[in-house]
């Protein structure tokens, strides 16, 4: 899977439905302006009232337009500073890595693997008290994704199934999807703002006099029209983009997992779940287009607003195989039945997927009990990361350190925020006491920032002019760090500007640079991250700083799996 490919079709996606968001604005805005003129000017005398009514038509378009747009945006905004909140608010329990039954420890081990598979940070871990067989997951961006799975899921999939359901949802991470469904929420969240103020002023008419009730009530009737249409369009969207995203969700689980039989097994075992994948809570109409399959109940409706293709037709996309007319009522029943006979995940599985990245900490004495350590005892990580800040990383190797590193981080994306920002005006403390921010110091700061930091995401894209700026900063660093010889600047990052001296630089200023450039486009992320590794590895010879300094701007700005 190529990440920069795939982010680059999910901004296609993005602006393509921001385009189609504004046309239906717009649409909706002129028939709620056109609507009360043609009801109001029937009882009016024409010569009197005509301009009068032409300017109130055009005032509520504008009205309409600017409440659509304005709930769309906070509600866009809200969610990109704290995405989890979705899973919160259907009532999903956050997992902690020490909790939990054998079901749920099995589940926290596959996402890991994944998570070392894919690069990816570990994202937090939720769990649905449904029945239903189900999964999503929700972000919007590798640092701040979450996937949510119902009970049911983790109680009737097997082991290779669950596989395949993570899969399904890391795809959704690295394809964009979740910004695409965060955009999604908020678009029909403005949309149906409308109408439900339309209710509301149909039920305060009765509250005025008769010439301001009409008029109340007139434009309640209006909003609860127009709003119903640009529901219509909007799950119309919805439902385009979901079933797409779907199908190549489906395709990355088995290009992940190398086992079309996982998501196979998923689907068939949904079909004959008697729960099917239905999550109950009311919340999940806003969410239903993040779920691995259908939460609603199963009934028949118009295909066009169906936020999934039928599982059979996805079945068919992953096995050309497979006869769905011949898989009728038995084989779901005999599916059923075997569902039941999942045997629970024994004593003796392998609870620490990880033991091998992990063990090569044991050798060094600050690191020997890290294998045993609670991660969510914040008190024991900090202890960690201090001890390790003071050794200056003179005992690791920098893929130790990385290593130890995003433990460290992987710990702390589960704190709280409060606890998050003690840790950092700690670390900050630290860095400060000798009055020199120190290589090290810049490493783990760096390193820990997308974790300690709250999501504070502009609505665009960083401009090209800001980019090239900020570029500019961060390869004359890298040029003054790798001690290259000034032709190696001038053959790769000549485009971006004039070296900056490196009086001029220092680890907070090139910090500051990394913060903005977490939020370029993939294009502009993709050429950086290209010529950096040209101007690393012009004199053949990649030293420890060099790697220290590659994967700590690798992991700001948010590009799994990258190598040096």
């Amino acid at each position: 899977m190529d990440f920069f490919e795939a982010q680059r079709i999910s901004k296609k996606k993005t602006n393509s439905l921001l385009i189609q968001f504004f046309s239906v604005v717009t649409f909706i805005s002129l028939i709620s302006g056109f609507m009360p003129l043609l009801f109001l000017h029937s009882q009016e005398e024409k010569t009197v009232v005509s301009g009068n009514l032409i300017l109130f038509s055009l005032a509520i378009s504008l009205i309409v337009a600017f409440i659509i747009m304005s709930v769309s945006f906070f509600k866009i905004k809200s969610l990109k500073s704290n995405p989890e909140i979705i899973c919160l608010e259907l009532g999903a329990k956050k997992i902690h890595s020490n909790e939990g039954n054998l079901d749920i420890k099995r589940f926290q081990n596959i996402v890991e693997e994944m998570s070392i598979a894919s690069g990816v940070p570990i994202p937090s871990i939720y769990i649905l008290e449904e029945s239903g067989i189900n999964a999503f997951a929700c972000g919007h961006d590798i640092h701040s994704s979450a996937i949510c799975i119902t009970r049911g899921a983790l109680q009737k999939l097997n082991r290779n199934e669950i596989q395949a359901v993570v899969g399904h949802e890391f795809s959704h991470i690295l394809n964009g999807d979740m910004n695409i469904n965060l955009k999604l929420v908020g678009v029909l969240a403005g949309l149906l703002f409308i109408s439900n103020l339309g209710q509301n002023l149909l039920r305060s008419r009765s509250r005025r006099r008769s010439k301001d009730g009409d008029i109340v009530g007139t434009l309640g009737f209006v909003f609860i029209l127009t709003g119903s249409v640009g529901a219509f369009f909007g799950s119309f969207l919805r439902a385009k983009i979901s079933r797409e995203r779907e199908y190549l969700a489906d395709a990355s689980s088995v290009q992940f997992t190398r086992n079309p039989g996982g998501i196979i097994g998923v689907l068939l075992k949904i079909m004959a779940n008697l729960e099917g994948a239905v999550i109950s809570h009311k919340g999940i109409s806003d969410a239903c287009h993040m779920c691995i399959s259908n939460p609603f109940e199963r009934k028949n409706s118009f295909f066009s607003f169906s936020t999934h293709t039928p599982l059979r037709e996805r079945i068919l996309a992953v096995d050309k195989k497979f006869n769905k007319d011949l898989f009728q009522n038995d084989n779901l029943q005999k599916l059923y039945k075997s569902m039941n006979s999942v045997q629970k995940v024994e004593e003796k599985e392998k609870m620490n997927t990880n033991d091998d990245a992990k063990s090569r900490f044991e050798q060094f004495g600050i690191f020997q009990t890290l294998l045993n350590q609670d991660s969510t005892n914040e008190e024991k990580i900090k202890s960690l990361l201090f001890d390790f800040l003071k050794t200056k990383s003179g005992l690791l190797s920098s893929q130790d350190s990385i290593k130890f590193l995003t433990y460290i981080s992987d710990s702390i994306k589960n704190f709280s925020t409060e606890s998050k920002l003690n840790i950092k005006n700690e670390l900050l403390n630290e860095i400060k006491k000798d009055n020199k921010f120190q290589f090290i110091e810049f490493i783990v700061y760096g390193y820990l920032y997308p974790a300690l930091e709250p999501i504070d995401h502009p609505f665009n894209d960083l401009s090209n002019g800001k980019f090239k700026q900020y570029s500019l900063l961060l390869l004359s660093f890298i040029h003054h760090k790798s001690k290259n010889s000034i032709y190696s600047f001038k053959l790769y990052g000549k485009k971006y500007g004039e070296l900056v001296p490196v009086e001029q630089l220092n680890y907070s200023s090139v910090l500051k640079a990394l913060k903005y450039l977490r939020f370029a486009g993939a294009d502009n992320k993709e050429d950086l991250i290209k010529v950096i590794k040209e101007m690393i590895y012009h004199d053949r010879n990649v030293s420890e700083e060099e790697r220290l300094s590659f994967y700590t701007i690798a992991q700001i700005l948010g590009i799994p799996k990258s190598k040096i």
